[in-house]
């Protein structure tokens, strides 16, 4: 009978590489959202009219949460903010609820001024909107939208503002006409009584806050006709930086003390970055003091356990309505209280940037808890049918000012890069522990094997080498290299492994079928003497450990893949020095965070791709490639035979022919084009080992069938092996052989259970046995 092909090798190494590649694939798009984000610029939640559609300004609303009157029975229990005035009571002063609590309103009060310009040497450009006090835009002015952007401001044509990346932005919802403003103050509650701040007047559209310079506004609440409360907010950036302080103050203009708590959201979340490739990448973080027992000082900020995607974040629906609820906490939440952690920033980040809202300070803060800004964070939702888009609301403490005296409730924004180079460099970016925003790990099932030690390794090593070469496409063709260079000895003992194994077993095949052929009918039968074949063959399925250390391998690969996948370093640069670009402007590879656009062409969908492939905007060379490097790999591990295989390894064949060299290129036709190229080497480099492995492990000898027979009865005699993994296999042998005997022999011990082994651990137990005797005795 002619001999079976090798199908072990046909089979078991594409199998590995595509669960692999599937396994990585499901990761990224498993938290995909299916919304379309707006696109639209808009403002603050809570039923308010968008100017931009109706011409007139925002309405006021109060949030939705119960407000209590402070009693005197919860006065001592306030933090008190300023001096208390001579003769004022200790206690807090309630505001009646048949006063008439309101914010002073200014109808002609003009757009605010903006902070920088889009050219100007600050790295925010700030406008302002005229409602709430609170930001309308945030732009960074060192990050353009595009290359193509990038390439105009370089060769010095204006910079417009709608060309540099926009972190925050008021949003709209088109269909209520709903406002979303980033850091707007929502109300404050007084004594008890709550009132809002976003604008005010008879019909609830004029303005209630003034400017009085550049960046800073002031609103007065009044009681009865009264000034009773002034709140003041200060914004400002300094020289080089991506933070904006945020100096505010609530200062009490009565003769007696009240209880306040301030309302602010915060960020409002971005529009996502990338469409399609890479699902939503949409997150909310959260930096915490761990308890005293882990850090008895609390000084060190923690941000390893709240990777939420947005989707967590954005919870479960409210009811049968198909309704988010219009608020929910999230901080404190179960997690967090179980262990006793104290908040320092809370923000919202996408692939490449975050805005976080973090205690006033620079390095040398001591203060380091969020607390006095923030006692909760709420999420907050423009629209509650789509969950879109999603903000944070910090509520401030009730803080006892006394009277004639005033409350600090500053705090600070990051508005930038996720960079941890950047943000080191940034006032109190160490400190608080900003650089934990930085993350390459897609979360989900693979999250547990982007290991943040070997990423930074990773980053690191292409740092450096981009020290080097000056050019990151060939950075990550050499971090590759020193990749697979640092995992070749692992990759090789494998490979041997699985070829040896394969070359037993195909000298096996001729006896196997003729069992088959003879104890068909008894399938018992046919095991056992299967079973006897592989021993007196030598042959044990523990050579199929040689499969383990490719699968030892994946978390460096996967890590590999998220560092590359989010690092802002490649974010608008041309691979190769640009040399495609200098070919009349071609777009090839011009970016490597976008996919490589051979052809640009015009922006269209695919039915039923379109939800995890994005829209296609061009003709992409590098996936085609892809799939020719994979069908090479495939055609060299799986060599044409002579020998007809059966229709089910024919089937297996296909299968794998199609996952391997279309379905992934397939998933990664949108993918950026640094991660394309990183495959493409990484299967080229795969390619020349497999093969270098092979002639070398033939030149030894190491596949010669007779040698392989002579090892395996050498080590069926009891030969020591050498090497961790020798140690192993042998181990695995060695359970085998027990298994083994213990079938042949139900009623005899097994190897390991004689009469040594009995002296030592006691008699094995039987139903109906007496219990061994205590062979220790009492000490008298």
């Amino acid at each position: 009978m002619a001999k079976k092909p090798n199908t072990v090798l046909r089979l078991i190494v594409p199998a590995i590489g595509t669960l692999i590649a599937v396994f990585i694939a499901y990761s990224v798009f498993k938290q995909s959202s299916p919304q379309t984000p707006v696109q639209q610029p808009g403002g603050l939640q809570g039923g308010q009219a968008t100017p931009q559609a109706q011409g007139q300004p925002p309405l006021a609303a109060e949030p939705e949460s119960e407000l209590t009157t402070a009693s005197a029975q919860d006065a001592p229990a306030l933090p008190q903010a300023g001096p208390a005035s001579a003769g004022a009571s200790a206690q807090p002063a309630t505001v009646p609820l048949d006063a008439v609590l309101a914010a002073e309103t200014y109808p002609d009060e003009p757009v605010p001024a903006p902070l920088g310009t889009p050219a100007g040497e600050s790295m925010l450009f700030i406008e302002f909107s005229r409602y709430g006090g609170g930001i309308e835009s945030i732009r960074l002015t060192d990050e353009f939208v595009s290359v193509e952007a990038q390439a105009a401001a370089a060769s010095g044509a204006p910079v417009l503002a709608e060309n540099l990346v926009q972190v925050q932005t008021e949003r709209v919802d088109p269909v209520n006409n709903f406002l979303l403003t980033p850091f707007v103050v929502q109300g404050i509650e007084v004594g008890g009584r709550f009132v809002g701040l976003v604008s005010g007047g008879e019909d609830g559209t004029a303005p209630v806050w003034r400017s009085t310079g550049p960046g800073t506004f002031e609103a007065y609440v009044t009681i009865d006709g009264q000034r009773a409360v002034r709140v003041e907010r200060r914004f400002s950036v300094p020289t080089g930086s991506h933070t904006i302080e945020l100096a505010q103050s609530v200062e009490n203009l009565t003769d007696v003390p009240y209880a306040v708590r301030l309302y602010m959201l915060g960020p409002v979340e971005m529009t996502r970055e990338a469409e399609g490739y890479g699902g939503d990448r949409r997150r909310v973080r959260f930096g915490y003091l761990a308890n005293t027992a882990q850090d008895p000082g609390r000084e060190y900020v923690l941000s390893d356990d709240y990777l939420w995607p947005r989707n967590k974040a954005l919870g479960d629906r409210e009811d049968a309505s198909g309704l988010y609820a219009v608020q929910s906490d999230i901080w404190p939440n179960r997690e967090s209280l179980r262990r006793d952690r104290e908040l320092v920033w809370a923000g919202l980040t996408t692939r490449y940037h975050g805005v976080v809202v973090r205690p006033a300070g620079g390095d040398d803060a001591t203060q380091k808890s969020i607390a006095p800004v923030a006692e909760t964070v709420d999420r907050v939702l423009l629209n509650r049918s789509t969950g879109e888009p999603m903000a944070l609301r910090l509520v401030s403490p009730r803080v006892l000012v006394a009277a004639n005296s005033s409350a600090d409730l500053s705090a600070a924004i990051y508005a930038g890069p996720l960079s941890k180079r950047s943000i080191r460099t940034e006032p109190g970016g160490r400190a608080f522990g900003l650089d934990g925003l930085v993350v390459y790990n897609f979360g989900g099932p693979c999250g547990f094997c982007t290991f943040p030690v070997l990423t930074n390794l990773l980053l690191w090593i292409l740092l450096n080498l981009h020290s080097v070469t000056f050019d990151w496409a060939l950075s990550i063709i050499l971090l590759v290299v020193v990749v697979r260079s640092c995992l070749h000895p692992i990759t090789r003992w494998s490979q041997i492994k699985i070829q040896i194994f394969g070359k037993q077993m195909q000298g096996l095949a001729p006896k196997q079928a003729k069992i088959k052929e003879k104890y068909g009918d008894d399938p018992k039968q046919m095991q056992a003497e299967m079973a006897k074949l592989w021993r007196e063959e030598g042959i044990n399925p523990a050579g199929l450990l040689g499969c383990l250390p490719m699968f030892l391998q994946s978390p460096v690969w996967i890590a590999l893949y998220a560092t590359l996948y989010f690092s802002i370093e490649l974010r608008q640069e041309p691979a190769f020095f640009g040399v495609f670009q200098q070919i009349g402007g071609w777009t090839f590879m011009g970016d490597l965070s976008e996919p490589d656009r051979a052809i640009p062409v015009p922006r269209f969908d695919i039915p039923l791709l379109s939800s995890f492939m994005g829209p296609i905007t061009g003709v992409n060379f590098l996936p085609v490639l892809l799939g020719v490097v994979f069908y090479a790999h495939q055609k060299y591990l799986t060599p044409t035979s002579s020998v007809a295989l059966t229709p089910e390894q024919e089937q297996q064949q296909k299968i794998m022919r199609v996952m391997t060299v279309f379905l992934f290129p397939v998933i990664m036709y949108n993918a950026p084009s640094g991660l394309a190229l990183y495959f493409i080497t990484n299967s080229l480099l795969g390619i020349v080992e497999s093969r270098w492995i092979r002639s070398s492990a033939e030149k030894k000898g190491l596949l010669d069938l007779d040698q392989i027979r002579a090892k395996a009865q050498a080590r069926k005699a009891g030969k020591p092996g050498g090497g961790f993994m020798a140690r192993l296999q042998q181990v695995a042998e060695e359970q085998q052989r027990r298994r083994e005997a213990i079938q042949r022999n139900p009623n005899q011990p097994a190897p390991g259970t004689g009469k040594r082994s009995q002296a030592k651990y006691g008699k094995p137990s039987t139903p109906g046995s007496e219990p061994p005797p205590n062979r220790f005795k009492k000490k008298k």
